[in-house]
């Protein structure tokens, strides 16, 4: 027995409807979390293309799942690059944090 919510309720969008959507997100999502999300969790547009396991099978093999994974990754790099910058080691192997003047160090 399935319970009535919204989530059931609602009709899912056609495939090229949903990959339009997923281009969308692509093009103008910056953060890696937040294009994860909203593109692979269970509620994301990927699982509006594949309610099947068979069907995920195939969605996982498309050229745009693989498009999709690239940018993840790309967001991730240059999130872990710029955090880099951020944070330096000088001569004595310490490391030298550029924490705002106004954050206590104790507090961060």
């Amino acid at each position: 027995m399935t319970s009535n919510t919204l989530k059931e309720a609602e009709p899912v969008p056609a495939g090229s409807e949903v990959e339009r959507r997923i281009r969308e997100v692509l093009a103008a999502e910056t953060h890696s979390v937040a294009l994860s999300n909203k593109l692979f969790t269970p509620d994301g547009l990927f699982s509006l293309l594949a309610r099947t396991e068979e069907e995920r099978r195939v969605v996982s093999k498309s050229q745009l799942f693989r498009e999709a994974l690239a940018r993840v990754s790309e967001l991730m790099r240059q999130e872990v690059d710029a955090l880099e910058r951020k944070t330096e080691q000088d001569e004595t192997g310490s490391i030298v944090n550029h924490v705002p003047p106004s954050v206590p160090s104790g507090d961060v």
